[in-house]
């Protein structure tokens, strides 16, 4: 929508879908927006509209190699393949993982020959072929691009010098997103069949998903819901569960470690986590906390607890679908619940941030 009120639809692309059962969940990353839970796939949407997958599917038979006369190229070879996503720029916006080596081959004197290149079943731009050097090792740099998504195969002579000097970036498939984050230039996320483990990226790739970047959060196996909300500040992040508040500290993935910063607090409503500045406001099962560098604070306690811990306001066997947002405008947090004895979210409280007052 823009700020003219004018509606705009997106198409989505080929194969994906929206469950109209799960609340869409968004997060900026650049000039983008990535979508998760809804869609069918993990999405993307840029400043112009579009919407693509945020990382394709990876190739899923390997390349077959051998021989082709007349080359100069001796050595023993393997060959993988990722595809491309570009944007209008010619940058990357996105990369498949590596799908899997193609057969070794050892020629001598000829051209090294890739052919049954399988083609992507989603909207690419290019595919990347990644291959060893003459010595046969295990280490795949980058080889040849071809455009497009047709060419099925290919014949190149060019030497171990000729080859990227960087060797093939760490990739890997999102899992199926129910919540995500940003926090220092790297995604954060929740995988729907994992719920325990907080996954992330590499750093300043939104498409990049190793499995071995994750991290369980305790208490882990104490409920079946998990991890139910990711709390990016500006300096510090924290993942929650219904019974738990963890900080991640490190920089790295060879550093990050998980602190637990409550053993008691967590987020019972993923939806009710909402930022004002450097605060973090969110809703328990005993009311609204606020998490900033002061620490963790319920400021419901005082005038309003009742609304929380009573029948008498709220239906709270559905406070896990709470709704929270901010008013930047006039300085309020809101909170959308269900009424007492109501399965909609058909009633709304906020919390003046300037005079710290409920309504």
């Amino acid at each position: 929508m823009t700020t003219g009120g004018t509606i705009t639809t997106l198409t989505l692309p080929t194969g994906v879908t929206l469950d109209p059962d799960k609340r869409a969940r968004m997060v900026t990353f650049g000039r983008y927006v990535v979508v998760v839970n809804s869609p069918t796939r993990p999405i993307t949407v840029d400043a112009d509209g579009v919407v693509r997958l945020l990382t394709p599917q990876a190739p899923q038979t390997p390349i077959t190699l051998d021989n082709l006369n007349g080359g100069s190229l001796t050595g023993t070879f393997l060959v993988k393949q990722s595809y491309i996503v570009y944007d209008a720029y010619q940058q990357i916006i996105s990369e498949s993982p590596l799908g899997p080596p193609s057969n070794s081959v050892a020629i001598t004197t000829d051209y090294l020959r890739a052919t049954n290149i399988p083609l992507s079943p989603d909207t690419v731009n290019a595919s990347r072929l990644y291959r060893t050097t003459t010595g046969g090792t295990t280490t795949y740099f980058p080889w040849l691009e071809l455009d497009g998504n047709v060419q099925t195969s290919v014949a190149d002579d060019l030497s171990d010098a000729g080859l990227g000097l960087i060797a093939a970036p760490t990739l890997g498939a999102p899992p199926l997103l129910t919540l995500v984050g940003e926090f220092r230039q790297r995604l954060w996320g929740v995988s729907a069949t994992n719920v325990d483990d907080i996954r992330y990226t590499e750093a300043s790739r939104m498409y990049a998903w190793p499995e071995e970047n994750a991290l369980p959060i305790p208490r882990i196996g104490s409920d079946t819901r998990g991890i139910t909300g990711i709390l990016a500040r500006r300096d510090a992040l924290a993942i929650a569960r219904v019974n738990t508040l963890a900080q991640i500290t490190g920089n790295s993935g060879d550093t990050f470690e998980v602190v637990r910063l409550s053993n008691e607090v967590g987020v019972e409503a993923s939806d009710s986590i909402a930022q004002y500045r450097d605060t973090i406001f969110f809703l328990w099962k005993d009311g609204v906390y606020t998490w900033n560098s002061g620490g963790i604070d319920c400021i419901s306690d005082d005038k309003v607890r009742s609304w929380f811990t009573s029948d008498d306001y709220f239906n709270r066997a559905e406070f896990s679908r709470a709704v929270g947002r901010i008013d930047p405008i006039n300085k309020k947090y809101q909170l959308l619940l269900c009424n007492a004895g109501s399965t909609a979210l058909d009633r709304w409280i906020e919390y003046d941030l300037g005079d710290k007052t409920w309504w």
